[in-house]
């Protein structure tokens, strides 16, 4: 019996929580006798990292943005895949054009985030022509299909809500914290304005003593304008800048208090992990972080630093409550979040709009697709 080809576009292998999302799920598959590939359009850090998970990988080679599709055409034609995967807008334009040219996978197509916010008028003409030759659209949290049904305008009757979510396991020997003052503050994430580190950088003016230390793991485009407020606002002494790191269970289970201060989120790969290492979340009330997070963490407004440092004193004011509400957070994550939950979830959308696959996996007598 052939064995069903996925293939995955994705822009690159980057750290990032998609990113690091693909370089988890797509070795899942093969659990499943499936044959995974992905393509990248940029050399990135996790490239080795996903070979080495025995994934085809892809690096494209094309000179112009525009030499994406005939390329693409030509590898679709070659791997004659059965389900072709793009993840966020660029790979999606690019991914979906060609498959649409070259053959007969089904096409599914995953928004992470608010599509049309800032560049609304730009790629509002471009995503509705996609879809109509989409078959399934993913996204990774309620409010991120509210967006796309509210504001885009596009069918819901095609989007399946599947959330992100992580392999616990790296977390489970991570012991609770006591916390108290003066605590450590840690944040993980893209040095990107959308994450909103410097919204946290302005928010220390507002702690005092009670923050001994903010530790910012991630890089990206804000790096050195990142570095440069710290140093204006005169909290660089408090600030560590550690770059991007793949110890991440390490890093939390030195913290007291994780804080994600984003201006916009789909649902956060580093929020699930804070909460599954029985830490303490503070998080801007933005996208899926409000469900994720009600009532078992600490949610600001966007954009507002002092609100931002009023509900971190609250929550290390509060130790009891902590201990409350980090038991249960990292249950949710268990119970709702867990990653063979997710795996099971792309099973089953990508057996339905793909007969074959369907067979494959009623043949191989595969239950957990309907689990």
């Amino acid at each position: 019996m052939v064995r069903p080809k996925i293939v995955c576009l994705i822009e690159h292998l980057n750290r990032g929580g998609e990113e690091k999302l693909v370089c988890d799920l797509m070795p899942g598959f093969k659990a499943f006798g499936l044959e995974p590939w992905v393509i990248t359009f940029m050399p990135g850090a996790l490239d080795e990292k996903i070979r080495q998970k025995g994934v085809a990988h892809i690096l494209l080679d094309a000179r112009t943005k525009a030499g994406r599709i005939p390329a693409l055409i030509k590898i679709f034609r070659k791997l004659s895949p059965d389900i072709i995967h793009t993840r966020l807008f660029s790979a999606g334009v690019w991914g979906r054009s060609a498959a649409f040219l070259s053959c007969r996978a089904a096409i599914v197509h995953t928004h992470a985030g608010y599509t049309f916010r800032e560049k609304k008028w730009k790629r509002l003409p471009v995503e509705r022509a996609l879809t109509g030759v989409t078959d399934q659209i993913v996204c990774v949290s309620m409010a991120v299909r509210n967006h796309l049904v509210d504001i885009g305008g596009l069918p819901g009757k095609k989007m399946a809500v599947i959330p992100n979510a992580i392999d616990t396991t790296p977390f489970d020997t991570i012991p609770p914290r006591k916390i108290g003052t003066p605590a450590r503050l840690i944040t993980v994430g893209r040095l990107a304005r959308v994450k909103g580190q410097d919204i946290l950088l302005r928010a220390l003016a507002y702690l005092g003593n009670s923050v001994a230390e903010v530790v910012i793991v991630g890089d990206g485009p804000e790096n050195l304008k990142l570095r440069r407020l710290a140093s204006d606002l005169r909290v660089d002494s408090k600030v560590t800048f550690l770059g991007a790191r793949d110890d991440i269970p390490d890093l939390l289970a030195q913290s007291d208090l994780f804080v994600a201060p984003s201006r916009s989120e789909g649902l956060p790969v580093a929020v699930l992990e804070a909460m599954a290492a029985s830490r303490p979340v503070v998080a801007t009330a933005v996208g899926g972080v409000c469900d994720v997070l009600e009532g078992v963490g600490w949610l600001a407004p966007a954009r507002d630093p002092e609100a931002l440092a009023r509900e971190i004193k609250n929550a290390l004011a509060t130790p009891d409550i902590v201990v409350q509400k980090t038991r249960a957070a990292r249950d949710r994550v268990k119970r709702f979040y867990g990653f063979n939950q997710m795996v099971n979830s792309y099973l089953q959308l990508y057996a339905d709009c793909c007969p074959g696959l369907s067979r494959y996996l009623q043949a191989r007598d595969i239950a957990a697709v309907r689990d």
